[in-house]
C-alpha cells in the first residue's frame, strides 16, 4: 500500500528506511517516479544482481573509498538528474532486525544541497518482518510504503542539522 501526501509531488532527492536489497525492487515498483540508487559496491558482486544493477544504470559507491572516488560519485548523480530521474538512498546504509531506525548517514543531505534537490521521505513499513536479515527466504505479507512531504528549503539547513530533520520525520512515522 502506497500512503502519499495530499498534493502530488515528484523530487528527484529521496530517502527511506528499513534499506534491504530486495526492496529495492519494491520501491521501484511501488513510487510513482522513475528512480536510481545509489548502489554500495559490495552488491555489484551478487552475479544475477549485478547484471540487473548495470542494466538500471544504479550508481555505484564504495562507501569504503567514497572521498576518493566523490567526483565520479558526482558525475553518476548529475547523470541520473539529467535523465530526470529520481534519487533513492537509504540512509541507514545498512539494515538491521530491528524496528528502531539506525543512526542516519549523511550522504542525502550533502546531495541535496550540492545539486539543490528536495528530499522526499519515504518511509517502509514491516519490511523488516518480511525480509529477515540473513534469511533467504521471504515471508508473505504486506509491505506499507509512506511517500511524506518534500523538504524542499535543503539549503535553509546544514548537512547534520538536515540529517537530523530527516530522521525524526521518519521516525516519528515509524512509532506513531
Amino acid at each position: 500500500m502506497i500512503r502519499r501526501p495530499p498534493r502530488s509531488t515528484q523530487g528527484v532527492s529521496s530517502a527511506a528506511s528499513d534499506v534491504y536489497k530486495r526492496q529495492i525492487f519494491t520501491h521501484i515498483t511501488a513510487l510513482p517516479v522513475s528512480i536510481r540508487f545509489l548502489t554500495k559496491t559490495e552488491l555489484f558482486r551478487i552475479p544475477l544482481l549485478s547484471r540487473a544493477l548495470k542494466v538500471l544504470g544504479l550508481p555505484r559507491i564504495d562507501r569504503k573509498r567514497a572521498q576518493m572516488n566523490l567526483p565520479k560519485i558526482n558525475e553518476s548523480i548529475q547523470k541520473v538528474i539529467d535523465n530526470n530521474n529520481s534519487i533513492m538512498i537509504f540512509p541507514e546504509g545498512t539494515r538491521s532486525n530491528q524496528k528502531a531506525l539506525l543512526p542516519f548517514k549523511k550522504g542525502a543531505a550533502h546531495i541535496a544541497k550540492q545539486f539543490n534537490l528536495p528530499i522526499i521521505p519515504v518511509v517502509t513499513h514491516n519490511a523488516h518482518e518480511l525480509m529477515v536479515k540473513g534469511g533467504v527466504w521471504l515471508k508473505s505479507g504486506d509491505i506499507d510504503i509512506q511517500i511524506l512531504e518534500p523538504i524542499t528549503d535543503v539549503q535553509s539547513y546544514g548537512v547534520d542539522e538536515l540529517t537530523d530533520l530527516l530522521f525524526q520525520i521518519v521516525n516519528e512515522q515509524l512509532t506513531t
